[in-house]
């Protein structure tokens, strides 16, 4: 694991959990996996560090199913790539690597060749090349050395390891200048291997954590190094003993990160550390929904989500009524004093005219009872309305605030018919202001055409490039899945579908957003014909349709949330029904 400067998040690889691992992950604050096209084997105990001269992240070595390896791999923006440098170091496992600021090169240490034996050679990379240095007075042959870089003095730092047949370092050792020189502070750590030293930029010092020692026993000691002496700390809640954990120094958070590592079993934890503090950081977001509602809160400066429900053995169970924000890379729960009750199928919109999260209507409980009740969210307070009229009760309908009209816009949706026998497939508008539901009249432009045929789950979204209200898709019957294209503008709706170029398949709840930083509205997934889950993803912009192909994307998947964050300048998107529970970045 190691602070990926390019990307700005820390970048896990590979690993051990009883089989060897090929997963790449990004941390910055929340867990994401990558899936990259091409990617190293399988491997654990790879030496991994950033080299700053090159701009990448730089993979060697490590223990695979075959045996040790040799292999050299770069790492730059969510892609792996091989690299076959001539007169690469033998295969090793268990080696150190790190960035030497001072020297402007990355250094490599130490290392298992082949079970039971342990070499003390030292390599350098610069510029594409592995170089061999030959030291005078190198530290004794191991593996699974503490290695960091101690940026008040400029070198790099060694502490402890292991020989591979049971003995255990406890010395300190800096190299600088292709030299290494031994230390002797006249406090020292106990002997372990499969320790973390990472670099707190922050609070200036070299911070070690855990270990295991010759007889087995793991350690929960943290300690500090800086003006090369050791000093043992006491922080109040350190993570359980481990050894063979993974750290980094996140820049962008100004945290030590740990995770995982091993005790009786492996360990799937993750901590922050900071100003003689760990904290245990809890990862998952909100548990997995469905039929959620996710909108950019611009008053409170968040994403904001609410409701959805719960997925059992596949099918949808109880309905949730908990608030979430996502700001910087964290979900946090909040816990409002009043809220809406647990529903799915809502409207959710921010009412940038009156300065609040409008929710309105959903299905508000599991035998199908739909509402239209009214709530603001603002400051981490629900507060419900009571408008002297209100739409019908209705789920899955439009609901968006139209910069253009300044009022929130609502259309369509699933509602009951009046003698409740059948479902009816609402097309009316409605304008939301100053606390007052209006219903709009038909449209008074002939040549314009009727407002889009009554519908549910359409995507529909304020388009910002093109100045006004974008409507796509939905469905008017239990297996039609329409697949045409209006705009909203002024009070008139107007069937583009003919102008817009080849739309998109006919889907029912894709997740449609304005994405402010590529300048174009985002459509992604949605239920297509036959039921089929899709995972296409279409901008429009400039009145058209465009298929894109990203590299990765959040798999087959429909009735997901997704809210545009200008200030964090992502998309960021929770994945529903079929893929439950991730949280994805566009």
């Amino acid at each position: 694991m190691a602070y990926d400067a390019a990307d700005r998040y820390v970048v896990l690889f590979g690993g051990w959990n009883g089989s060897f691992l090929s997963d790449t992950w990004t941390y910055n604050g929340l867990w994401t996996q990558l899936t990259p096209a091409t990617s190293p084997s399988a491997r654990a105990s790879a030496a991994i560090a950033y080299d700053y001269k090159d701009g990448y992240m730089l993979l060697f070595g490590g223990l695979g199913s075959g045996g040790r390896l040799g292999d050299t791999w770069k790492f730059l923006h969510g892609a792996w790539t091989h690299l076959t440098p001539g007169s690469p170091p033998p295969a090793a496992a268990g080696a150190g690597m790190v960035w030497d600021t001072n020297d402007s090169y990355l250094v490599l240490f130490g290392g298992s060749p082949s079970g039971g034996t342990v070499r003390s050679s030292t390599f350098t990379w610069v510029g594409g090349a592995w170089t061999t240095l030959s030291p005078a007075t190198p530290p004794t042959a191991r593996e699974n050395m503490a290695l960091g870089y101690d940026n008040t003095h400029g070198w790099v730092v060694l502490f402890g390891g292991e020989t591979g047949l049971g003995a255990v370092f406890l010395d300190t050792w800096n190299f600088t200048r292709g030299h290494w020189s031994q230390l002797h502070p006249a406090t020292i750590p106990v002997a372990v291997f499969g320790a973390t030293l990472t670099n707190d930029t922050i609070d200036h010092y070299l911070v070690l954590f855990g270990g295991r020692s010759s007889g087995g026993v793991n350690s929960a000691f943290t300690w500090q190094f800086v003006n090369a002496s050791w000093t043992k700390l006491a922080p109040a809640t350190p993570p359980s003993s481990r050894a063979m954990a993974s750290a980094a120094y996140d820049s962008a958070l100004n945290k030590v990160v740990l995770f995982g590592g091993n005790h009786s079993a492996g360990l799937g934890d993750t901590w922050t550390f900071k100003a003689d503090v760990w904290l245990h950081v809890a990862t998952s977001g909100p548990p997995a929904r469905v039929i959620v509602s996710m909108v950019y809160d611009e008053a409170d400066g968040y994403v904001l989500l609410f409701g959805g429900a719960r997925i059992n053995n596949g099918n949808i169970g109880g309905l949730l009524g908990d608030t979430w924000s996502y700001a910087h890379g964290h979900w946090t729960q909040l816990r409002p004093a009043v809220s809406p009750s647990g529903r799915v199928a809502f409207g959710l919109a921010y009412d940038q005219a009156d300065g609040y999260v409008l929710l309105f209507s959903g299905e508000v409980t599991v035998t199908g009872t739909y509402g239209n009740d009214t709530w603001t969210y603002l400051g981490g307070k629900w507060t419900q309305l009571f408008p002297a009229i209100s739409p019908r009760p209705r789920v899955l309908s439009g609901m968006v605030y139209d910069a253009a009209d300044g009022y929130v816009l609502l259309f369509g949706g699933e509602e009951y018919a009046p003698n409740a026998s059948h479902v009816a497939w609402s097309n009316d508008s409605w304008t939301f202001v100053a606390g007052t539901w209006t219903a709009l009249a038909p449209p008074a432009c002939v040549t314009c055409g009727p407002a889009p045929s009554g519908r549910a789950a359409s995507a529909m979204v304020y388009d910002a490039w093109d100045g006004y209200v974008l409507l796509f898709g939905g469905q008017n019957g239990s297996t039609i899945y329409l697949d045409d294209t209006w705009s909203y503008l002024g009070g008139t709706w107007t069937n583009i579908t003919a102008s817009a170029g080849v739309p998109p398949p006919g889907t029912v709840g894709g997740s449609a957003v304005y994405d402010p930083l590529d300048g174009y509205v985002l459509l992604y997934g949605g239920l297509g014909v036959g039921s089929v889950a899709m995972s296409d993803t279409w901008s429009f912009v400039g009145g058209g349709w465009t298929a894109l192909s990203p590299a990765n994307n959040p798999g087959a998947d429909y009735v997901a949330g997704s809210a545009a964050d200008p200030v964090d300048k992502t998309v960021v998107y929770l994945n529903g029904f079929n893929q439950a529970g991730g949280t994805w970045l566009y």
